[in-house]
C-alpha cells in the first residue's frame, strides 16, 4: 500500500470537512483509481463533485504541483508521499 496526500478546495473541502486528507491506495495505483478510494471514504456526494463517471472532468488536478494533463492523465502512476491537489474551476468576474 501507498499513502498519498490530498489537498481539497472549494466544495470538495466543504464536503470532506477539511482541507487536507491522506488516502491509502494499492501499490501501482494510478490517478484514475483515486476517485474510487475517495468515494469509499467520503461518500457519494464527493464522487459527484469529482465528476462521477468522468473523474476530474471539470477539476484542476495537480500531482506534486504538475498538472495531470502534462503527465499521463488518469493513467499517471502514483507513488508513496505524492501530493494531489484537487481544485474546482474558479468563477468570477
Amino acid at each position: 500500500m501507498i499513502t498519498v496526500k490530498i489537498r481539497l478546495y472549494g466544495p470538495l473541502k466543504t464536503t470532506v470537512g477539511k482541507r487536507q486528507s491522506e488516502v491509502e491506495l494499492p501499490e501501482g495505483a494510478t490517478l484514475g483509481q483515486l476517485p474510487i478510494a475517495l468515494q469509499a471514504r467520503y461518500g457519494q456526494q464527493l464522487s459527484v463533485l469529482l465528476g462521477g463517471n468522468q473523474p476530474f472532468h471539470q477539476l484542476r488536478v495537480l500531482i506534486n504541483g504538475r498538472d495531470h494533463f502534462t503527465l499521463h492523465g488518469l493513467e499517471t502512476p502514483l507513488a508513496e508521499g505524492d501530493t494531489i491537489t484537487l481544485m474546482p474551476p474558479m468563477v468570477g468576474g
